[in-house]
């Protein structure tokens, strides 16, 4: 389990429309598991936290992103 959240990831390889500003924060987990604990343990993050899912039917904005996603 790598827990391992990325800083300034570019959200355009993640959307199918290929648009998308830069996230400031980016957890991508690898199992329902590590998505579960991230959750739970890091329920005093002051961040609004949204999940992408699979990228279709989204538009990002191309400004930068100061959440978790």
């Amino acid at each position: 389990m790598s827990n391992t959240i990325y800083t300034d990831v570019d959200l355009k390889k993640y959307s199918w429309f290929n648009l998308g500003g830069l996230a400031k924060n980016f957890f991508k987990p690898k199992s329902i598991y590590e998505l579960s604990n991230f959750l739970s343990t890091n329920k005093l993050i002051e961040k609004d936290i949204h999940i992408l899912g699979a990228g279709s039917k989204v538009i990002i904005p191309t400004f930068n992103l100061n959440f978790f996603l």
